[in-house]
């Protein structure tokens, strides 16, 4: 057996600095921990797909707001997560907010059956005890995605 090492003590000035930021920090970073946490959570609860990962999340989230017009969550849940979200014109019966900027354009991109449909099942656990469900439309552009809500 080996024989363990002193540890030196760490000095006050070292262990009151605040972490350095890390590449890609701030939003980016918290939107990147929150989907990994989801899908850890769902994979511990043997969740059988990311879209029913995303469920788990939305419904989650769905319970930490006060209750408000679909849109107005949907649109506050996306700017939380990271996205530019913008309500826009759309036809009748229809609400429309597009989504700029994915923190997770990148998976996306390399995985969209998986991130694509994570976010596909947040919207739907939002929106589960409304009147509206809400279709995701991802890559409309390169950095660009929408959610249409449109009546059940």
């Amino acid at each position: 057996m080996a024989a363990e090492r002193p540890v030196a003590p760490v000095s006050s000035s070292i262990a009151s600095r605040p972490a350095p930021d890390l590449p890609g920090g701030g939003a980016e970073d918290r939107a990147h921990r929150d989907l990994a946490g989801a899908l850890v959570d769902a994979l511990a609860a043997g969740a059988p797909s990311a879209r029913d990962a995303g469920r788990t999340w939305g419904s989650r989230l769905a319970r930490t707001v006060a209750p408000a017009p679909a849109a107005e969550r949907v649109h506050g849940h996306a700017a939380r997560l990271g996205f530019g979200p913008e309500t826009v014109p759309a036809p009748a019966g229809i609400e429309r907010i597009l989504l700029h900027g994915c923190p997770y354009r990148d998976l996306a991109r390399r995985a969209p059956e998986v991130v694509c449909a994570l976010h596909q099942g947040v919207l739907d656990g939002l929106l589960e005890r409304d009147a509206v469900r809400a279709e995701l439309h991802p890559f409309l552009a390169p950095d660009l995605c929408g959610a249409d809500l449109v009546a059940r």
